[in-house]
């Protein structure tokens, strides 16, 4: 992404020769600089003056909707979740779903001995001869449930039972894992806030009781990270990768849930798992739902870190000079410029800008190795 930042003039030096850059660099950054042949290339990071939010602008990155951010976001929230406005589990949507509620009351009844002593005591039920007594229970129980209005009347005594709320919790919970209800990708996060901001999944973060928000957003994936999240499930439902830092340096490995691999590392996330999926393909006793949840998980945290660093301004440009001279010149000028926004986070800025100066080196020195031949 190109923008245009307002001029702000900076000079300096390098090998004797002047040097007027057309940005200004951010000298707590890392910030390079090499002369080659009467070309001076330099590289540095600049603030972003126009960040944009992440979320809103990258696909596969979802979106994160903090519940303090007003009536829309906490719709979103509530409808991720499957919860009412007061954060609770919302049992009415059970109601557009009476037959299955129906057949797990009824599964239910069967086996509870209060409702099994309760038809033996009513003078109008009989057990016809030869049935069993499940026979009559489950009997009783259909007819219970149609006549006194199920899950859908206000007023059924239905909701009488103790066992009902354990039922309608246990649908609850099975709808939203199969996305019937709710979105079962959704992640919860947390919100640490002190001098700054931080999004992380709930509970992975900073847990302070002053100045953490439990559950105060969550994350929603978008289309593309839908398709990321089945994509990397079938890895997931066997293990994790994960990051060890070795020497100073971060390295990935893949840990199964059954500790049956070597502890064999990789240099990039994409290179560990592609190997686990080789690792993974034939089997077939993984747990997929768990396999999503981890997924979903990752990816939500990703997102996290790239909000995070929107939040609190930590948005930057890389900008790469090539600037000329004749011998004899005291100043240099520049004859080529770029410059790229949109570097969350200062690892990653300079990370980009050491990339980009290396290249321009390189280019830098094959021209001149190019012209000399020729």
């Amino acid at each position: 992404m190109f923008q245009t930042q307002t001029r702000s003039v900076t000079s300096t030096e390098i090998a004797g020769i002047g040097v007027t850059l057309d940005r200004t660099p951010l000298d707590w950054l890392d910030h390079y600089d090499e002369k080659i042949g009467n070309k001076i290339v330099l590289a540095y990071v600049v603030d972003d003056p126009e960040p944009q939010n992440p979320l809103e602008t990258m696909d596969g990155e979802g979106r994160i909707y903090v519940a303090s951010h007003g009536r829309e976001a906490q719709a979103e929230i509530r409808e991720a979740l499957a919860i009412n406005e007061f954060g609770d589990p919302d049992f009415e949507l059970l109601q557009d779903f009476p037959e299955e509620f129906k057949d797990r009351w009824v599964q239910r009844a069967v086996k509870d001995t209060e409702f099994q002593e309760w038809c033996f005591k009513q003078p109008m039920l009989e057990q016809e001869p030869g049935e069993t007594d499940e026979a009559f229970y489950r009997s009783v129980a259909n007819t219970y449930w149609d006549e006194w209005g199920g899950c859908t009347s206000p007023n059924s005594e239905v909701f009488d039972w103790d066992f009902t709320a354990a039922v309608e919790r246990a649908l609850f919970e099975e709808l939203r894992d199969t996305g019937k209800i709710g979105d079962p990708d959704a992640v919860l996060l947390d919100i640490y806030e002190h001098s700054g901001v931080r999004y992380s999944v709930s509970g992975t973060g900073m847990q302070d009781p002053w100045d953490t928000t439990r559950g105060g957003a969550v994350w929603i994936p978008d289309d593309c990270a839908r398709e990321e999240i089945s994509r990397r499930a079938e890895v997931y439902q066997f293990g994790s990768i994960e990051g060890v830092v070795r020497d100073g340096k971060k390295q990935w490995t893949m840990v199964f849930d059954e500790d049956e691999s070597e502890d064999i590392r990789f240099e990039s996330w994409h290179e560990c798992f592609e190997t686990a999926q080789a690792w993974v393909a034939e089997r077939t006793d993984g747990n997929k739902a768990l396999g999503r949840r981890r997924a979903a998980a990752d990816i939500a945290e990703g997102a996290c870190e790239l909000y995070t660093d929107f939040c609190n301004g930590s948005v930057f440009g890389v900008v790469v000079e090539v600037h000329e001279f004749e011998n004899g010149d005291d100043e240099a000028t520049c004859v080529e410029m770029d410059e790229v926004y949109g570097h969350y986070g200062f690892t990653h800025a300079e990370e980009v800008v050491k990339e980009s100066f290396e290249a321009m080196v390189a280019k830098l020195k094959s021209e001149a190795e190019q012209s000399i031949v020729h």
